[in-house]
């Protein structure tokens, strides 16, 4: 398929990345591909040609290749293939800049061939980058403007290991940077020193990042650690029912392997983990490193602390080495405790795999690490706030329902209370306000005002750049809203939540569990669990003046007009299910009928803290 059409189009210029060799590369295409060119190590773009191509192995590959945008070069008939892409991290479209030469579009052709083949094709009348089309294909569809300050700039070797994607560069050597009147990034990650460079004001910011030259790797610490890329290494597309068994991790001689009985093995790449090894790894229980097999390398870490991320549900084979430190002991110790025979049951596997991607998200990330690079530099690190809207017609839930909120573990919080139909003069509400550490606003919305119109008194009274919307008897896990907040960076939907996995039964006195598809795009998450930003909710006009049913109809709204919603996994959060008031009217026998496993009374599971149960 792209062999063909390289011929076709008669390509000028055909640029690879992600294939390490000829060799892998012609596997890839089912021949050898003659005059190819790896991107990593091009010279600067070249002037415009006829046509021009970049093929890349997945989707991590082709972030990376947007980082080096600047050598590729610019033709009329360009051409974008992947070779491996993962189901999940497919484009649904080509997002292209608003630009007069790309006003002269003639075609734009994408196609999705056999496997994990994928291509786009564009013909114009004028010259454009093809830099642009990479951007273009990688591009969140229907988001607003992505964050972009500081730019993030990279030189030397391994540059795209530390900053990959539209917004960030690659600085080639002997750019006058620091000098330019408008320099390419603001913040100059450099892998080929270790010396310290002081920040002058005015100046770019410059860090030395990148393997140092020790005599032990055991001397490595974090921050020397390449991260990985959580836009394509994440939980998306997590397997809650691993249909095969346990596989095992080790150093062939080259690279960690997985392999397993009955199953292809799975190579892990020397530049990291990528969203084609872990589409692979979803089918299996469990992962075992086996350390003792690895020499130790800065690699064979990164790669641990992807899988990691992707929520590979790791466990050691043998305890893990000295060497291995730089993941942190709190990682560590997650994948050194699991017992692999444990993870045979399903609710454990999940929830070992939801601890090791929130720290492996929280510790290891490209925006992780370089918000910690901001902070050592004395750059701003603008972190989001986040305004909990509860809205209620119950006092005497308040004091429950806020020391949920309170027990969040995220700093930037403020809780935004909306009384419907009741004063804040009431005792209850005096009590239950006085007892949070939190920034109160408190709203009173008349008795006759519908559910819609009392949420957007709420909505236009909170100040954070996030909405998430609280339950008043509903538990939620101390995690919730960090999760939250990490699955909108890493999806880039414009609504997260997650599904009623855990739900009490209060008629029945019963806690079920039940297992749903999670880790995804979806068409509906549970009510309680709403995040989405301050700015979405403004430019849907709000939530419909309705009495009820306000979740579905908000979510219809946002579908409606091409937003994006995606479902977290659902083990921080407990739905209490009352015998009325629900406008999902399903009788409790249906739910039973749903569960994989029921307890009696109250059962919050490991992922949500345990609290006063609200009075039923």
């Amino acid at each position: 398929m792209v062999i063909e059409r390289l011929r076709k189009l008669a390509v000028d210029t055909v640029f690879t990345i992600g294939f390490g060799s000829d060799a892998a590369l012609a596997a890839a295409l089912g021949e050898p591909l003659a005059a190819a060119v790896d991107l990593e190590d091009a010279a600067p773009a070249p002037g415009a040609s006829g046509s021009a191509a970049l093929i890349a192995r997945t989707a991590t590959d082709l972030r990376r290749a947007a980082t080096l945008a600047g050598r590729l070069p610019e033709a009329k008939r360009l051409l974008v293939a992947v070779t491996d892409l993962s189901d999940m991290h497919r484009p649904r479209t080509v997002h292209l800049p608003d630009t007069p030469a790309w006003n002269s579009l003639r075609s734009l052709d994408i196609r999705r061939g056999p496997g994990g083949l994928w291509r786009v094709e564009s013909s114009t009348d004028r010259a454009v980058p093809l830099g642009e089309l990479v951007a273009a294909v990688i591009a969140a569809p229907a988001s607003p403007v992505s964050p972009v300050a500081p730019r993030i700039g990279a030189a030397g070797p391994d540059a795209t290991a530390w900053a990959s994607g539209p917004h960030a560069t690659a600085v080639e050597e002997g750019e006058p940077e620091a000098d330019a009147p408008f320099p390419a990034s603001d913040l100059l990650l450099h892998t080929a020193s270790r010396e310290r460079i002081a920040v002058r004001e005015g100046a770019l910011a410059t860090a030395a990042v990148g393997p140092r030259e020790l005599p032990e790797l055991s001397e490595l610490d974090a921050e020397g650690l390449p991260p990985f890329d959580e836009k394509t290494v994440n939980p998306i597309g997590f397997d809650n029912n691993a249909p095969q068994g346990p596989a095992r991790l080790a150093y062939d001689g080259v690279c960690w392997t997985a392999e397993a009985e009955n199953a292809a093995p799975v190579r892990i790449p020397a530049t990291g983990v990528t969203d084609a090894e872990t589409a692979r790894l979803r089918p299996f229980q469990s992962v075992a490193v086996d350390w003792r097999s690895h020499p130790g390398s800065i690699a064979a870490l990164r790669a641990v602390a992807g899988l990691a991320a992707a929520g590979v549900p790791l466990t050691s084979a043998n305890p893990s080495p000295d060497w291995a430190a730089a993941l942190g002991g709190e990682l560590l110790g997650r994948i050194d405790g699991a017992v692999p025979e444990r993870l045979d049951d399903a609710l454990r596997r999940q929830h070992h795999s939801v601890e090791t991607r929130r720290i492996a998200l929280r510790e290891h990330s490209q925006q992780a690490r370089l918000d910690r690079i901001r902070t050592a530099h004395g750059l701003p690190v603008l972190r989001p706030s986040v305004s909990a809207l509860l809205c209620t017609r119950r006092p005497d839930f308040l004091a429950f329902a806020i020391g949920q909120i309170e027990r969040q573990h995220h700093a930037d919080l403020e809780i935004v209370l909306v009384l419907h139909g009741f004063s804040a003069d009431r005792p209850e509400v005096k009590q239950a306000v006085s007892r949070t550490t939190r920034s109160v606003t408190v709203v009173e919305a008349p008795q006759s005002s519908v559910f819609g119109e009392a949420l957007n008194q709420g909505v236009a009274a909170a100040a954070g750049d996030y909405l998430a919307k609280f339950d008043d008897d509903d538990w939620y896990s101390p995690h919730h809203v960090g999760d939250l907040l990490a699955a909108a960076r890493y999806s880039d939907a414009e609504l997260v939540g997650s599904l009623a996995e855990l739900v009490y039964l209060e008629p029945l006195r019963t806690t079920i569990h039940r297992f749903g598809l999670n880790e995804r795009r979806s068409q509906h998450v549970s009510g309680g669990t709403l995040l989405t930003s301050r700015a979405t909710i403004r430019d849907l006009g709000g939530f419909r003046p309705l009495p009820s049913a306000i979740d579905v109809a908000f979510m219809r709204s946002l579908l409606a007009a091409q937003g994006r919603i995606y479902r977290m996994h659902g083990l921080g959060y407990v739905l209490s299910r009352r015998a009325e008031g629900h406008t999902w009217d399903l009788p409790p026998g249906e739910f039973l009928a749903q569960a994989k496993r029921q307890w009696h009374g109250v059962n919050l599971g490991e992922a949500v803290s345990a609290g006063t149960p609200p009075p039923f």
